[in-house]
């Protein structure tokens, strides 16, 4: 339970509630209009629900960890091609990457872990571990420091780098 929260933490720390930080950089940056920018959101929450059949039959097939594994790489990958962006294709092409690597180690690899390991509380546990993506939220001030302070760029690019060292373990 405590990893499956750190894990959703990450996420929404680094990307899923962050985003609308980058985006004001992003359109400072390229002056992408708001509606290319939200699009990328929008892709996201389109691949996650075209991807769900799928991530069901790989964690049938191959179980949540190497599932879970392979979803904190990809998302690193992401964050780290998200980091070269120089063009709105590019950048739908790393978004791409980052989302189906959330998707892959975010809350259906988590939830399936947690409803096959308990049968009482299993409510609470799955309550428990959702709290991360809420904490994560809260967290999202931290990362606004490191887009200040290093740019979106570097940022990115270190958020990959420690999506891998924390959520490996995890």
């Amino acid at each position: 339970v405590v990893a499956g929260a750190s894990v959703q933490f990450l996420q929404s720390a680094l990307l899923g509630q962050a985003y609308g930080s980058y985006v004001v950089l992003l359109r400072d940056e390229f002056g992408w209009s708001k509606t290319l920018l939200s699009g990328a959101s929008a892709l996201r929450e389109a691949e996650s629900g075209l991807t769900g059949p799928l991530q069901g039959w790989l964690l049938d097939r191959f179980g949540p960890r190497r599932v879970a594994r392979s979803g904190v790489v990809i998302l690193a990958i992401g964050f780290m091609l998200f980091s070269r962006v120089q063009s709105p294709l590019s950048f739908y092409g790393a978004f791409i990457v980052m989302s189906t690597g959330a998707s892959l180690m975010g809350y259906l690899t988590i939830t399936f872990t947690v409803v096959h390991w308990f049968e009482r509380r299993r409510a609470t546990a799955i309550s428990l571990t959702s709290a991360g993506f809420a904490l994560g939220g809260m967290a999202v001030p931290l990362t606004v420091l490191a887009l200040e302070h290093f740019g979106w760029r570097d940022t990115a690019f270190f958020s990959g780098i420690l999506v891998l060292l924390v959520g490996i373990p995890m």
